[in-house]
C-alpha cells in the first residue's frame, strides 16, 4: 500500500466518523425531543383522566340531588309508592358509588343490568338500609 492509498483512506475513515458523529447526535436530540413530547402527553392524559372523574363524581351528585328532590315531591303530594321507588333507586346508586369507591373500580366501567339491581336491593333491604312496608311514611 502506498502513501497516496493510505492518506485516502484515512481521509475516508475521518469523514465516515464525522459523518457518524452527526447522525448520532441528530438522532439524540430527536430521541429527548419524542421522550419529552411522551412526557407531556402522559402528563396531559392523567390530568383528562382527573377531570373525567371529578366530572363523574359531579353528575353522580347531581343526580342523587335531582332524586331527592323528586323524592320529597312525591311525598309531599303523598305518592307514597312513587316515593319509594325512588328511594330505592337512591339507595342503589349510593351503594354502587361507595362499592365502586372501595374497591377501586374506575368510574364509569360499571354496568348494571335489571337483575343485578334487584339483587343489589335485596341485600340492601336485608342490612336494613332500604326497609319499607312498615306503615311509616317511606321517604323517612
Amino acid at each position: 500500500m502506498d502513501k497516496s492509498t493510505l492518506i485516502i483512506y484515512c481521509i475516508f475513515i475521518c469523514i465516515n466518523s464525522a459523518v457518524l458523529f452527526f447522525i448520532y447526535e441528530i438522532i439524540a436530540r430527536w430521541m429527548k425531543t419524542t421522550e419529552k413530547k411522551i412526557g407531556d402527553l402522559e402528563h396531559i392524559v392523567r390530568s383528562t383522566d382527573e377531570y373525567i372523574k371529578y366530572t363523574k363524581h359531579v353528575t353522580d351528585l347531581v343526580y342523587l340531588n335531582y332524586l331527592d328532590g323528586l323524592q320529597r315531591i312525591m311525598v309531599n303530594r303523598e305518592q307514597y309508592e312513587e316515593a319509594e321507588v325512588i328511594k330505592r333507586t337512591i339507595a342503589i346508586r349510593e351503594k354502587m358509588m361507595m362499592e365502586d369507591i372501595m374497591n377501586g373500580v374506575p368510574d364509569g366501567s360499571r354496568t348494571y343490568t335489571a337483575d343485578q339491581l334487584k339483587d343489589v336491593f335485596r341485600k340492601l333491604k336485608k342490612s336494613g338500609n332500604g326497609e319499607s312496608g312498615s306503615g311509616k311514611n317511606p321517604a323517612e
